[in-house]
């Protein structure tokens, strides 16, 4: 068991370090921290730690939600700045035909 919480610390770290890197992604990252969780649960869960792992997939499923909820809202923010810009176009364009 210390040998798999060692290993799945790694990937934890490999994940955040993909966020913040110039080539990464924060929801790779996000997703690669979430995968070493997982398998820690899976780990815990069978060596008979059911409730530990019980909480760190519910950890999981509440991240994911809150992560699909921004991306979701990051989604309509784009979508309404889209419009705004698409708007002051045409406002500019019917002006300059004047």
């Amino acid at each position: 068991m210390e040998k798999c919480k060692e290993f799945i610390g790694k990937a934890e770290a490999l994940g955040k370090e993909h966020m913040v890197h110039a080539n990464g992604s924060k929801k790779d990252g996000k997703n690669m921290i979430n995968i070493a969780k997982k398998a820690l649960a899976k780990a815990l869960n069978g060596n008979g730690k059911v409730e530990e792992a019980k909480e760190i997939l519910q950890k999981c499923v509440l991240e994911g939600q809150k992560d699909k909820e921004e991306e979701m809202k990051a989604k309509e923010e784009m979508a309404v700045k889209a419009a705004t810009d698409l708007e002051a176009e045409k406002v500019k364009a019917a002006v300059a035909e004047k």
